[in-house]
């Protein structure tokens, strides 16, 4: 077999990097644990893979560790060696995909029953009293950038002001902004048919109202195009193309964005949690939330919230008030 025939039948997982020739991805189980997750969450857990088979031996690599063969105190001992390295959120990361990794090994029929339960017999760090990860926006920042945005030449700017609405006001993750279609959005209502979100769930979301007109210019323009991907890649000389933006061209595309305008810097899961905390704010049912953001779990949800004590004094404040002190007794 030739180089060049070699990699073309070189196996890719589900993160779409290619992995050794010989590997059985049906059977190992770093490929079925990678393959269960939502296509976002698969990178950085591979990344963590990779540090952990390292740091459990120099000379073993993510597809040579016999993933089968960890006992407790192998897990033990990388956790400690986690703790000291790394934030406890990212230990507790790393330690979820171990935990993944030996389930789809047990799965598998690698590891007996016994073994797999004694060797998740480890904690995970406590992490309720941390302050929250990344950050919300504010609204002078949202204003802004959508000034900056509509400030710079169309269509270029419509495409700018267009995608950070879809983040900020449509809450939509990075891979589903990149994977939206023109089709999927029906300016009459705000709807967006979001069909690629995790774990290949479908839902419907919406913009409000004051937003659609942010969106409108550049999915009129592609509509125009007979343009498939609402949001594309550009081109500095040539204008825009008809290939799809990937996710780090819409984590590219925001950032140049956050950097003409002076903000500081923010991410998209900053824009996604936002939308979360604003709708929570003011007064949104945190069900209602869950199935707009198309989380699985409602205590997903919850980590999204950066009301904080501002919004247990507004939670309180809706107590109904059975009987007024005053109305009994007056004040001193």
């Amino acid at each position: 077999m030739t180089k060049e025939t070699a990699l073309v039948h070189q196996p890719h997982d589900a993160t779409g990097l290619a992995v050794p020739i010989g590997i059985n991805l049906a059977e190992h189980p770093v490929a079925v644990y990678l393959a269960q997750l939502g296509e976002d969450s698969r990178p950085a857990m591979r990344s963590g893979l990779t540090k952990i088979a390292e740091r459990i031996d120099r000379r073993a690599t993510l597809w040579s560790l016999p993933w089968h063969q960890l006992r407790i105190q192998h897990t033990l001992a990388l956790r400690a060696s986690l703790v000291s390295s790394y934030s406890e959120r990212t230990v507790n990361r790393m330690l979820s995909a171990v935990r993944g990794v030996l389930k789809a090994s047990w799965q598998l029929g690698q590891i007996s029953t016994e073994d797999y339960q004694r060797a998740l017999d480890f904690k995970s760090m406590k992490t309720a009293d941390l302050p929250p990860a990344g950050r919300a926006v504010s609204i002078e920042e949202v204003c802004t950038l959508l000034r900056t945005a509509a400030s710079q030449d169309p269509p270029w700017g419509w495409r700018d002001q267009a995608l950070f609405i879809a983040m900020f006001a449509g809450g939509l993750r990075r891979q589903e902004v990149s994977a939206l279609d023109t089709d999927q959005y029906e300016p009459t209502t705000g709807a967006i048919q979001v069909q690629r979100g995790k774990r290949g769930k479908f839902r419907t979301t919406y913009l409000a109202e004051g937003y659609r007109p942010w969106l409108l210019p550049w999915f009129e323009f592609q509509k125009d195009r007979k343009c498939e991907p609402l949001f594309v890649r550009w081109n500095r000389d040539r204008g825009p193309s008809t290939k799809r933006l990937g996710r780090a061209g819409v984590d590219y595309v925001l950032g140049e964005l956050v950097e003409l305008a002076g903000v500081p810097p923010l991410t998209p899961h900053d824009l996604r949690r936002t939308f979360a905390t604003d709708l929570l704010e003011n007064g949104a049912d945190i069900l209602m939330v869950q199935k707009l953001m198309g989380h699985a779990d409602v205590k997903t949800t919850a980590i999204y919230d950066r009301r904080g004590e501002r919004g247990k004094r507004a939670a309180v404040e809706k107590l109904p008030i059975a009987l007024r002190y005053t109305e009994v007794k007056p004040l001193p």
